[in-house]
């Protein structure tokens, strides 16, 4: 990594959320498929200033940027193609509200999936897309997913089935 970039980048998330320590990106080189393929460096922005900060530096220098939540997927998004900013969004992972009159629930990228079924609960509802690894895989992850996969199912094709696809359960900005 450029030693200007990542002077900037550090400024933008602190040193202790900028990572170029191999432990760190062997763990990005990789998710659930059968990519592989090391970052230049992580960063684990803790508000959406810090990733839109973190985008504009990037697009300035030209240097890619890959969206990672829990890695869980089978597709290889969350893997770079080559080296680029790891831009890990676990941090960010709180429940920013639930309006349940608009069947709306307003989350970080970083919640994690059985955490959004866990607070629907109470009140009698459930998020339809239904990943088999609810316990780690992100919101983020699913959108991501989703977006690039446009209309295909859900990976859990029974509430599929009766649900309906992602894409139809899922806004972004």
């Amino acid at each position: 990594m450029d030693e200007s970039v990542k002077q900037d980048l550090i400024k933008i998330v602190g040193e202790e959320d900028y990572t170029e320590r191999l432990i760190d990106m062997v763990s990005y080189s990789y998710d659930a498929s059968e990519h592989s393929h090391r970052p230049s460096c992580g960063v684990w922005p803790g508000s959406a200033e810090e990733v839109s900060e973190i985008l504009k530096l990037a697009n300035r220098t030209k240097i890619p940027v890959i969206p990672r939540g829990a890695g869980t997927g089978l597709s290889g998004m969350a893997v770079p193609t080559k080296g680029g900013i790891v831009l890990d969004l676990n941090r960010m992972n709180k429940i920013l509200g639930i309006r349940i009159e608009d069947r709306l629930a307003i989350v970080q990228p970083g919640v994690v999936y059985s955490a959004l079924e866990n607070a629907l609960a109470p009140y009698g509802f459930f998020f339809p897309p239904d990943p088999a690894s609810g316990k780690v895989s992100t919101l983020g992850e699913t959108w991501l997913r989703t977006r690039e996969a446009s209309k295909e199912p859900s990976t859990g094709q029974p509430v599929t089935m009766s649900w309906g696809y992602r894409w139809s359960c899922l806004t972004g900005a």
